[in-house]
């Protein structure tokens, strides 16, 4: 199809946020599968056709209230006015619980990955008490919209997939991708943890000061392994003895960091971030609170789980010696391929 039959609009094309990230190997992807010779990309910075990489990507930093939850219902309206033969795929800041976004885009848009999580939050202030009784209300309104809507649903993890089972349709269901983010996994996982790094004993995570990522036990279990090894933290600060904060560094500084790194602790919201994803990928293992995943994961290296309530510094010191287990497992080799096949799959389905 010719290139301006089709627009996309992205909020944040930034290769340092997530929803930057995620926005970007979604548009390479639906450029590769179609190929494409450009892309027109509108953003609320500029405007400009995507040929196959981001060099004249020009964003913001993009962290306000304003930019998150305001400027995407507002490329969603102008959106509405362009001409009625021109598709549109609409990328970043599309959580299931913002139902008015999903009522506003026009129905021949093409959505981006949706994010979301139905953690069970314990209610201790009013921002909880949302999460807990009011986001499930919106997505079920979102999900009614989008099922009258749109006819490919793409979720970037698999975190909202129970809810959807329970609140959808089978009729429906065959729509739906989820765990888009396994894309993110390089392909030679098992060459990559082969290779013999001279790994220091570096001890990493990423930390952001959201609501529903602090957790006492996960700091406490920071502290105490800190005792014996260094603490690498990389996004926002952590003011403790023994943590080495580097706050917010660009993708080679950060690369450079995992290539040293053995350990990464990852936080108790999603064992599959992009951050873990891209940290695996330079072989490091991922340590994770087994008590914050209801689901059975049922995988092993390089994900292993400890109780970080419980979890001793002798018993951290026996996992970092313990080198048997610094390998990749078969069964998520096996799950990653799988995975991409169905990813492949659905985007060749895109009727564009």
């Amino acid at each position: 199809m010719n290139s301006k039959k089709f627009i996309v609009y992205a909020s944040d094309l930034n290769s340092h946020t997530g929803e930057g990230t995620l926005a970007r190997e979604f548009i390479k992807k639906i450029f590769s599968n179609n190929k494409f010779s450009s892309i027109k990309i509108i953003t609320p910075n500029q405007n400009f056709f995507f040929n196959g990489n981001y060099k004249d990507v020009n964003n913001k930093n993009q962290k306000s209230i304003y930019h998150k939850y305001l400027i995407p219902i507002i490329g969603a309206f102008k959106l509405r006015y362009t001409d009625n033969n021109i598709k549109i795929v609409y990328v970043n800041y599309l959580p299931l619980w913002n139902c008015l976004l999903f009522l506003i885009l026009p129905k021949r848009t093409l959505l981006g990955p949706i994010t979301g999580s139905n953690e069970k939050y314990k209610v201790k202030n009013v921002n909880f008490f949302i999460r807990r009784f009011i986001f499930p209300v919106l997505f079920k309104i979102s999900l009614i919209i989008i099922n009258k809507k749109f006819k490919k649903i793409i979720f970037s993890t698999d975190l909202l997939q129970d809810f959807v089972k329970k609140n959808v349709d089978k009729k429906y269901t065959k729509n739906y991708l989820f765990n888009f983010v396994y894309d993110f996994f390089s392909d030679d996982l098992k060459k990559i943890f082969k290779k013999k790094y001279k790994k220091k004993n570096y001890i990493l995570f990423y930390n952001k000061n959201h609501i529903t990522k602090i957790n006492e036990d996960l700091i406490f279990f920071l502290r105490k392994i800190s005792k014996k090894y260094r603490i690498v933290i990389v996004g926002d600060k952590l003011n403790y003895k023994n943590f080495i904060n580097l706050g917010y560094v660009n993708k080679k500084k950060i690369k450079s960091v995992q290539k040293k790194t053995k350990i990464l602790i990852s936080s108790n919201e999603n064992l599959l971030s992009l951050f873990n994803i891209e940290s695996i990928n330079n072989g490091v293992h991922v340590i994770y609170n087994q008590s914050s995943f209801k689901k059975n994961f049922r995988l092993r290296s390089p994900f292993l789980k400890v109780n970080y309530k419980d979890f001793t510094l002798p018993l951290f010191d026996y996992l970092i010696k313990n080198n048997k287990q610094f390998k990749i497992d078969n069964n998520l080799l096996n799950k990653i391929k799988k995975q991409k096949n169905k990813i492949n799959l659905f985007f060749n389905r895109f009727v564009l």
